[in-house]
């Protein structure tokens, strides 16, 4: 019965969703932040992500239609850490002055 609730259909849709509505703050972070010139740029870049994540994670809570479960939790952590990874791969590149 708890097998159940971990595979439904929508398994994956919140971790990818709420990493493509990071993007766009992602970006207006990423710019506002290179202005000020960091000098850790992986740790700049995670910081990015997780923040970013944040964002998405509650735009996706505020648009969805589906009935709250115990699982979000879990699956909002996955997109978070996702966007955080992303962050703290793509920072180097994006961040360098």
């Amino acid at each position: 019965m708890c097998s159940v609730l971990y595979l439904s259909a929508n398994v994956a849709r919140p971790p990818c969703v709420i990493t493509l509505l990071a993007i766009a703050p992602f970006a207006c972070l990423t710019f506002t932040v290179r202005s000020e010139a960091p000098t850790h740029l992986n740790v700049t870049g995670a910081a990015l992500g997780l923040t970013s994540g944040g964002i998405g994670a509650v735009l996706y809570a505020f648009a969805r239609n589906e009935p709250s479960t115990s699982l979000d939790l879990a699956w909002f952590s996955v997109g978070i850490v996702m966007t955080t990874v992303l962050g703290m791969i793509a920072a180097p590149r994006v961040l360098r002055w």
